[in-house]
């Protein structure tokens, strides 16, 4: 009976139309972590497929109403810092967040820093923006803070490439954080109603050449290992921050929320140390599937 039922099971799979049909019937994470490996076949089709890397968060999608977008459910919990509501700029994490990631250890870093991790290719949102905004605060004098503004533009290549992926939200945050102690950053996500949401990456800290007394930065240990690391951009410096400081002041202004994916404070807890937070629903077998 096997015998005569596996060519016909293969020649279903081997109908390009139905096994997408059925690949899409999975759940994306099985879609992503375990169905690219039963054969090259199947790994060629969901790495091809337009319709299955939207699904992925790979290749952008097209919303009916902007305003309804989504963050992607993949690189919330392992990125959760960039990805927490925060109520005030108070609460934004900082570099001891990032040493706390499930995927921070010897063999984690190797999988997630490699050139070609998968996650660096993802899209941070649906539909995702073509602009990525980056504010940066020099906190060095009190109550006199100055504000640099700056942006990059994903505007070239070909039409499913100009979009914010989480390398470009990852470089800049982990090359403003690693110099120095002291250094927070978010992440504002503001809806658009007639296109993609505005995301903008606030970087908090001063910018004074003094290391905090015993920090040792270990240098590049969360760098990527890929060749084009997106770096901060020219930023200038703006005496317009009224709404700077209502962003930063008077509460954390974002439109992410549970609903479209964000995760709440209360979804974290202190680890045994007291000090770092870490979401309670961390799985350790989902760590590496980049």
């Amino acid at each position: 009976m096997e015998s005569s039922l596996t060519p016909k099971r293969d020649q279903v799979f081997d109908m390009a139309e139905l096994l997408e049909l059925i690949l899409i019937q999975l759940r994306p994470r099985d879609l992503l972590l375990n169905a690219q490996r039963v054969s090259k076949h199947w790994k060629d089709m969901i790495t091809t497929s337009p319709t299955l890397q939207r699904i992925l968060f790979f290749r952008p999608g097209s919303f009916p109403d902007a305003s309804e977008w989504r963050l992607n459910p993949f690189l919330s919990t392992p990125f959760w810092p960039w990805f927490v509501i925060y109520e005030h700029c108070d609460d934004l994490p900082d570099r001891k967040n990032i040493e706390s990631l499930g995927w921070t250890t010897r063999k984690g870093l190797r999988a997630f820093l490699r050139p070609n991790a998968s996650w660096r290719r993802m899209l941070v949102v649906q539909p995702p923006p073509r602009r990525l905004g980056i504010t940066l605060v020099n906190t060095v004098e009190q109550n006199r803070d100055t504000v640099y503004m700056g942006h990059l533009d994903f505007g070239g290549g070909e039409l499913h490439e100009r979009s914010v992926r989480m390398g470009a939200l990852y470089d800049p945050t982990i090359q403003f954080l690693l110099l120095r102690a002291g250094r927070t950053f978010g992440v504002a996500i503001k809806t658009r109603p007639d296109r993609a949401p505005d995301i903008t990456l606030y970087l908090l800290g001063s910018l004074e050449d003094e290391y905090e007394e015993n920090f040792r930065p270990r240098d590049r240990t969360f760098e990527s290992k890929a060749q084009n690391k997106t770096r901060i951009p020219a930023l200038v410096q703006t005496t317009n921050i009224n709404q700077i400081a209502k962003t930063l002041y008077q509460y954390w202004d974002t439109d992410l929320t549970v609903t479209r994916g964000g995760l709440l404070r209360e979804d974290l807890m202190d680890d045994i140390y007291g000090r770092q937070m870490v979401p309670k629903f961390q799985k350790p077998e989902t760590w590496y599937f980049f």
